[in-house]
């Protein structure tokens, strides 16, 4: 199957709509049709100005590398993040994939503005950013066309370059959060500097216990506007003296999560999954 866009009218009031552009603004419409089709007239999307290389994203440091479009698996309804320059927002828009034409064009929904975002424009640079839930990707592309009807939507400039990173079965992700430690009878301050489903790193000044031995952990995740508080036991896996300097954490421990609760899972699965969505480079 290939999405294709066809030019049915042209729209006075798309005019007013985009600015004096000097003439009225063609309305497209996203279908989708066999290849085997030849019947139906494809109308060409206009190529963008030109504006620099889509040079790589780096999506998670020196580790990441270059896929083909194909490898991302992308189905239409897939969520995609566009992250316009500072100079415009801090803000990223939230939207999503309604087809495409390769090598041609992404059609992306509107991103739905709250009252303090700058709408987006035709030639705004953005980056995309991508979490299939096997890999954390992104690329650079242009706005290449806004359109009104029959709804709002955008043409994007398809990916020349993809930068991306497979993660593993269970990605871990850096946090640098608070851990209440419970180990023989004695609670101790730590911090916890990654996390996945199953385990997490541990920083702490003391030696909290002997590789396979066990600890009982209390810790609050903010999950989608939430706290969410978890009582989880782990088992010491690994136990590693990092300095000798009282200024700053002596030892680290490589913990596994063990009998945790289908809920707990849920939110620890939810909160990794949201970190990487929210910023892919915090992956470990």
């Amino acid at each position: 199957m290939v999405v294709i866009a066809v030019k049915v009218a042209h729209d006075p009031v798309a005019l007013s709509l985009h600015g004096n552009r000097g003439r009225a603004r063609p309305i497209f419409w996203c279908c989708s049709m066999p290849e085997t089709e030849t019947e139906t007239e494809v109308a060409p999307i206009p190529a963008a100005a030109p504006k620099g290389d889509a040079a790589a994203v780096p999506v998670a440091a020196s580790e990441s590398q270059q896929y083909s479009f194909d490898d991302m698996r992308l189905k239409v309804g897939d969520q995609l993040q566009l992250e316009p320059p500072q100079s415009v927002t801090n803000k990223r828009y939230v939207v999503r994939l309604l087809g495409y034409l390769d090598g041609r064009s992404l059609m992306v929904t509107s991103p739905v503005l709250a009252a303090n975002q700058h709408p987006l424009i035709e030639g705004d640079r953005l980056v995309v950013r991508i979490f299939s839930g096997q890999g954390a990707f992104g690329f650079k592309s242009f706005v290449e066309r806004l359109i009104r009807s029959p709804f709002d939507y955008l043409h994007l400039t398809f990916p020349k370059v993809i930068e991306g990173l497979i993660i593993r079965k269970s990605p871990r992700v850096k946090t640098g959060l608070a851990v209440q430690v419970r180990s023989a009878g004695t609670d101790v301050e730590a911090t916890f500097v990654n996390l996945s489903a199953t385990g997490m790193l541990l920083h702490s000044e003391a030696a909290v216990g002997e590789v396979g031995g066990t600890l009982s952990l209390k810790f609050s995740l903010q999950l989608f506007g939430t706290t969410a508080s978890l009582t989880l036991n782990a088992r010491i896996r690994t136990s590693t003296a990092l300095s000798a300097d009282a200024a700053s954490p002596q030892h680290q421990h490589g913990l596994e999560f063990v009998d945790v609760l289908p809920n707990d899972m849920l939110v620890l699965q939810a909160f990794v999954h949201q970190t990487l969505v929210e910023n892919p480079h915090s992956i470990v």
